[in-house]
């Protein structure tokens, strides 16, 4: 996301990997000093038992699409270490996915992040490109989340109006409550993302 122009609080960090790939490099990154707590068909999260490490979040994809993601990575630097990114537009369509996996868990956070994406990268949500991707890989219907009495009752809203709402809605969101509710972020599950 800090590649993309959007910078957030965060305690890990995320990569896109092949499961086949990521058996191979477990034991290199398991005797760095993390340790695997929890695994599902999509996904692996690692926490890290040394100081000054962060937590890492493999999400599983098939080859096809991390080839299909790779071909339009940008490369980035970071404490002198290169990282392949994918462009804007995929994030937002992994985070859609998430959402449309988890809704209820998965909605406060990642539509804020779509958000954030969009604002960063001048992305034109009106074009006929994010509107495809949209319902690709969310759902033709999102629903309003529920925070205390914020929102009105819950209905089926076009998913431009949506993402304004939610924009507003965090922004009058007690910022401790938002970080309480981050924390409790569980790992993602449901059926792996594909292009």
């Amino acid at each position: 996301m800090g590649a993309r122009g959007y910078q957030r609080v965060t305690l890990d960090v995320d990569f896109m990997i092949t499961e086949t790939d990521y058996e191979k490099i477990k034991p290199l990154i398991l005797a760095m000093g993390y340790i695997e707590v929890a695994r599902t068909p999509v996904a692996a999260k690692l926490r890290a038992e040394t100081k000054g490490l962060l937590d890492i979040d493999f999400i599983f994809v098939e080859i096809e699409t991390f080839q299909a993601i790779q071909k339009e990575c940008k490369i980035e630097i970071f404490q002198d270490a290169e990282f392949l990114v994918p462009k804007p537009e995929y994030l937002i369509a992994l985070k859609l996915h998430a959402i449309k996996q988890q809704p209820t868990i998965r909605e406060l956070k990642d539509l804020n992040d779509i958000v954030e994406l969009i604002k960063a990268n001048g992305i034109n949500i009106s074009s006929e490109s994010f509107k495809s991707l949209c319902l690709k890989f969310g759902t033709p219907d999102l629903k309003f989340p529920t925070f205390d009495k914020l929102l009105p009752p819950p209905k089926k809203v076009s998913i431009e109006a949506y993402l304004a709402f939610i924009v507003w809605n965090l922004s009058n969101m007690d910022p401790e409550e938002l970080k309480r509710q981050l924390a409790r972020r569980p790992l993602p599950a449901g059926k792996r993302f594909t292009l």
